[in-house]
């Protein structure tokens, strides 16, 4: 799991409770950089840091005695950070900035970070402190952490809260250029099961539910050994489909070993049958996903549209001095179309116009739905779309469209319309 920093590194200011701050190049090390910050971060319900857990943070960073490591950039899937490694982050202690708790750190360069690298260029310890000094916006660090989630009631008004992350453990201190800002800290760098788990991308985590729950119609009683073993092969058949398969798995030995009983022939193959059956179900479910995406990019685009018109048309109502809302449940008026005929009536008015005088057949039905319910449709149709999925997965049809139209920014009826 891991949570990046604020986008200001270094502060150019003084700030209360630690003026160390800045490049010292004398020593090679850049002083006060930002670690974490106290608050909530911006992906949607996924976590906060209070003053306790930024605490945590201190302890465990100041109990590994020769600092925490530090490297450029996180370690990847094809890159294991290796001859990225900058030094250690030393010093951790809390500080307050702007009302808000925080925690600070020097980064003391390691002399490899001062040479030029393997592939030549200027060092990455130079670079990084030359940045430090120029331009410390454009520099970021990402703490990697393992961490207990205290999970906690709704607020007062009913809304989610984000649960208190407590670290237990603090891997490194890495440098990073930009992530998902939260008050300024980064959350760049996941973790696959972070990933579908967080809150909020309910989709991807529901259907893992499902490969679960598909899992266990095929393999009702496999213990742990017999299922790692199947899904072992079916990750290496995904292998072989993209990458070729291996000639040594393809051959046989001489001496015979891959030799298997008619038994165990005939075990194999209903396995693969079932494997086989399995990935035609879950190719449907993902091809049926890929036209939900496509439509949801598309009802984003109208989404944004309409909002846009709603706002053009309140304005002008508002100029105009009348209730918008009979031109908003007209769809088919567009804002410039309710320019011109609020025009037109201010001038036959001579000023701004009441109520009362737009009672004529221009302005279409007030009846109708609102443009709140119109979403709600639009988002069950999705659902209506998925709903073997959902139900296997335990998702309710409202739960599924409350929670999506939080994570979307769409303004949704407070009761189900229906």
């Amino acid at each position: 799991m891991t949570v990046s920093a604020v986008p200001e590194v270094l502060r150019s200011g003084v700030v209360k409770g630690d003026d160390q701050i800045g490049v010292d190049r004398k020593a090679n090390v850049i002083r006060g950089f930002v670690v974490a910050e106290e608050g909530r971060f911006k992906s949607a319900g996924r976590g906060e840091f209070d003053l306790a857990g930024l605490q945590k943070i201190v302890d465990l960073g100041n109990a590994q005695t020769d600092g925490v490591r530090q490297r450029f950039q996180h370690p990847s899937l094809s890159d294991d950070g290796l001859g990225t490694f900058t030094g250690r982050a030393k010093n951790f202690r809390l500080d307050r900035r702007d009302n808000r708790n925080i925690v600070r750190a020097d980064a003391h360069m390691d002399k490899t970070a001062l040479e030029p690298g393997l592939k030549g260029g200027k060092p990455i310890g130079l670079y990084l402190m030359d940045l430090a000094e120029s331009d410390p916006g454009a520099l970021q660090t990402s703490v990697a952490i393992k961490t207990d989630k205290l999970m906690r009631e709704n607020d007062a008004d009913g809304n989610r809260q984000p649960p208190l992350w407590y670290p237990t453990e603090l891997q490194a201190s890495d440098w990073v250029d930009r992530g998902d800002a939260v008050h300024g800290d980064l959350l760049s760098e996941d973790a696959l099961d972070g990933f579908l788990e967080g809150s909020d991308r309910r989709l991807p985590s529901k259907l893992v539910i499902v490969f679960d729950q598909y899992l266990s119609q095929v393999f009702p009683d496999a213990d742990r050994e017999f299922l790692e073993t199947r899904l072992n092969g079916l990750r290496d058949r995904i292998l072989s489909d993209r990458f070729g398969a291996d000639d040594d798995q393809l051959n046989p030995s001489p001496d015979g070993e891959n030799e298997v009983d008619k038994e165990t022939q005939e075990a194999l193959a209903k396995t693969n049958a079932s494997i086989e059956n399995l990935g035609k179900t879950v190719d449907e479910k993902l091809s049926k996903l890929a036209d939900i995406i496509e439509g949801d990019r598309k009802e984003r685009q109208e989404l944004a549209a309409g909002e846009k018109r709603s706002k053009e048309i309140v304005a002008l109502c508002s100029v105009a001095g009348v209730d918008a809302a009979p031109y908003l449940s007209n769809t088919e008026l567009s804002a410039d179309a309710v320019k011109d005929d609020l025009f037109n009536k201010m001038a036959k008015a001579g000023g701004r116009l009441s109520a009362t005088e737009l009672g004529d057949e221009s302005n279409g039905p007030t009846g109708g739905k609102t443009p709140e319910q119109k979403a709600y449709d639009k988002l069950g149709q999705e659902w209506d779309a998925m709903e073997e999925t959902m139900l296997a997965a335990k998702y309710s049809r409202d739960e599924w469209i409350r929670d999506t139209g939080k994570d979307r920014g769409i303004a949704l009826p407070k009761a189900d319309p229906k």
